[in-house]
Parts: structure tokens; C-alpha cells; sequence
């Protein structure tokens, strides 16, 4: 005769955040003064990551969501906003980060109402 023991057992498999951003884009992102960008941070991780994003190494505060509405100033300048994804998975607090560096610029909207070599 054979005999056998069946367990079942419930496995968990815990990893550290992964970031990513936007692939359809590529830094660094130009701005018009006038218009909104929406910053995308894809967090992964077991389990599921919290979000933080910071503009210049500086928390903004409540803004955790995965998907940052950029509302430019009126004053053209570089900004460098790092999404941070922080989780803790196994006995150890686990941070993954990206920069997205932001070039707000202001378009010069003014189109000649004629050409001038053809009059």
C-alpha cells in the first residue's frame, strides 16, 4: 500500500517597488506655459506600493496618486519631479525612485499673416 499526507499550504511572494514612467514620452518633458501635463508614475511591487511625489527634492505634500496633474506656472524654468514608490516587502523598508525633468517654456504664438517673399 502507499501513503501519502497532503497539506495545502498558502505561499506569498513579496518584491520591492519597481518604477516606471511613461514609455510614450521621452525626457526631458517641454511644457507650454500655458497648457497641464499629466505625470504618469507606474509603481509595482508586493505589497502594493504608496506613492510620494517631490518638485526639487521637496515633498508635495498629499499628493499621493500615481498620475500628478502638472499645472505650469507663468514664469519659464527647469523643474525635477521624482516620483518615489516605498513598500515594505520582506523585514525591510524597500524605495524605488525616478526623476522627470520638466522644461516649462513659453511658445511664441505670433504667426506672420503674410509671407513677406510672396507678398
Amino acid at each position: 500500500p502507499i501513503c501519502y499526507t497532503e497539506k495545502r499550504m498558502n505561499l506569498t511572494v513579496e518584491y520591492a517597488p519597481r518604477i516606471s514612467i511613461d514609455p510614450t514620452q521621452s525626457p526631458p518633458y517641454m511644457v507650454d506655459i500655458s497648457n497641464k501635463l499629466f505625470l504618469h508614475c507606474m509603481a509595482e511591487g508586493f505589497p502594493v506600493p504608496t506613492v510620494q511625489w517631490y518638485e526639487n527634492n521637496v515633498l508635495i505634500p498629499q499628493q499621493l496618486s500615481q498620475i500628478y496633474l502638472l499645472v505650469p506656472t507663468d514664469t519659464p524654468h527647469t523643474t525635477v519631479y521624482t516620483c518615489e514608490g516605498k513598500n515594505n516587502a520582506g523585514n525591510m523598508e524597500n524605495i524605488a525612485r525616478t526623476n522627470i525633468t520638466i522644461v516649462i517654456k513659453e511658445v511664441d504664438r505670433c504667426l506672420p499673416l503674410s509671407d513677406p517673399d510672396n507678398g
